[in-house]
């Protein structure tokens, strides 16, 4: 249901001093308005920060993942996969009525790592919320085939970028659209090269034959798609229930089906609905041309 999400975190100038500190300084590129002046000797604290970021990769300890936190023009942002902070993989769902958890586990880590409070995570603003959904079909070439199937259509305004056998990505500036099967996806980019025989194989394994069969359909939103969507300048996290995930599911899954009918039929069923609504004769014209095409 929730992947990765991203936050923005305001702070004041003690916290912002203190997580900079201990943090690298990417890049400083100073603004036009000050081309010939030193940003240090900006008496205005703001516009001193408003191109300053600075970076640090936060281990969530004792579980496989990172929380990705950057001071960008003095504000905090972070950003992580909340089913690998709550579970070690994203394999398996997590729903909302978890999110308070997950929160609160990174709240703690970066408070520990930095030695600071930060403010409750109700005042977090949202900047990018992944909604999914796994679809457990009976096999691999199942999850093949409905790829194949939802390829063939086009999403309004997202260009479509197909890598084959594996995802179906449409691209748009504010959202994303996408469907992959995950086993092809998680040997690729989170089995690696465990050591045959030690507990971390054995559990890559377990991990990998979860997968078998998954079907995944995943939604990316971004700032402006969130502020369109819930229309509100700032969001926060208190949108991300069950309620409004599902409709969100819905929304975009029926953007490029054309329709919120989304039940599948058996291949044994396709020359009756065809024979029913054509006739006989078209119908078996149809039939055939159908077989011939998913083959």
């Amino acid at each position: 249901m929730i992947d990765t999400l991203r936050f923005k975190i305001y702070l004041d100038s003690q916290l912002r001093e203190t997580i900079t500190r201990q943090s690298i300084e990417r890049k400083e590129v100073k603004p036009k308005l000050y081309e010939d002046l030193d940003l240090d000797e900006i008496e205005d604290e703001e516009t001193k920060w408003e191109n300053k970021y600075f970076y640090k990769n936060v281990m969530v300890i004792f579980k496989d993942c990172s929380v990705y936190v950057g001071v960008i023009r003095g504000n905090l942002f972070i950003e992580f996969s909340a089913p690998k902070v709550m579970f070690g993989s994203n394999i398996y769902m997590l729903y909302p009525n978890q999110i308070d958890e997950v929160l609160n586990k990174v709240k703690r880590v970066i408070e520990t790592y930095y030695n600071v409070e930060l403010p409750s995570y109700d005042t977090w603003v949202l900047q990018r919320l992944d909604v999914c959904y796994a679809w457990r079909l009976a096999c691999e070439d199942d999850t093949k085939h409905a790829l194949f199937t939802l390829a063939s259509y086009e999403y309004p305004r997202k260009k479509k970028t197909i890598i084959a056998d594996e995802s179906l990505t449409y691209w748009g500036t504010s959202s994303k659209v996408k469907f992959y099967r995950k086993h092809p996806e998680f040997k690729a980019h989170s089995f690696g090269r465990p050591k045959q025989g030690t507990y971390k194989y054995t559990n890559k394994m377990n991990l990998l034959n979860a997968c078998t069969g998954v079907f995944r359909f995943e939604v990316t939103m971004f700032k402006k798609q969130i502020q369109q969507t819930f229309g509100e300048d700032e969001t926060f996290y208190n949108v991300i229930n069950h309620d409004n995930i599902e409709s969100l599911l819905i929304y975009f899954l029926s953007q490029l089906v054309k329709t919120e009918y989304f039940s599948s039929i058996d291949v044994s069923d396709v020359y009756q609905k065809l024979e029913d609504a054509f006739g006989k004769k078209k119908a078996v014209n149809l039939f055939q041309f159908y077989n011939t095409w998913f083959t």
